[in-house]
């Protein structure tokens, strides 16, 4: 069999259970818990290429957020990421991902500096905008619909302030689920 849409990233993606949003697909969930820019790109022969999806959907880089890494730093590897992509697999859809907000009263105990990782957040997609864009690749805005008028996570989208409940990963498959007809 082929897989026919993996998607690839960190935990956001580990707790989305593909089967129950996408049963009419054969999908690979390559998505690590607390995985980075970095990770990605050091595992994209056996996530990715040895797959041969038809489509690769895209989210990484909120834990890059979180480690405060330069933003260049961040964009350049996600620039290598959808390059190498494109460049391997030049017949697979690849479908970027927009950062999603935080929300403060949810993420309350740990350490993140929601306002600080909000501001970054706010600076990188726009960027990863661009480099899909120029790399024929389609950016998928998934921030405003998950976002109050502040920027951060609406709570009923979200349990712990940075993962999508259930409710939130409809929101995303809303959004993803017209892309793959």
């Amino acid at each position: 069999y082929q897989v026919q849409v993996a998607f690839l990233g960190d935990s956001l993606t580990d707790g989305y259970d593909l089967a129950t949003y996408y049963p009419q697909y054969i999908t690979a969930n390559r998505g690590i818990g607390g995985d980075t820019t970095a990770g990605v790109l050091e595992r994209l022969q056996v996530s990715v290429f040895d797959l041969e999806p038809r489509v690769v959907v895209l989210m990484i880089g909120t834990n890059d957020v979180n480690g405060n890494l330069p933003e260049n730093e961040i964009l350049d590897r996600y620039r290598q990421i959808v390059e190498a992509i494109r460049t391997t697999l030049p017949d697979t859809k690849l479908y970027c991902v927009s950062l999603i907000p935080r929300n403060k009263q949810l993420e309350e105990d740990s350490e993140i500096d929601v306002d600080h990782t909000t501001e970054v957040i706010l600076r990188l997609n726009p960027e990863i905008c661009q480099i899909a864009e120029t790399a024929g690749a389609q950016y998928i805005d998934l921030f405003p619909l998950l976002a109050d008028s502040d920027n951060f996570l609406l709570p009923e989208y979200s349990d712990d302030g940075i993962h999508l409940n259930e409710t939130g990963l409809a929101v995303w498959t809303d959004l993803i689920r017209p892309l793959l007809t």
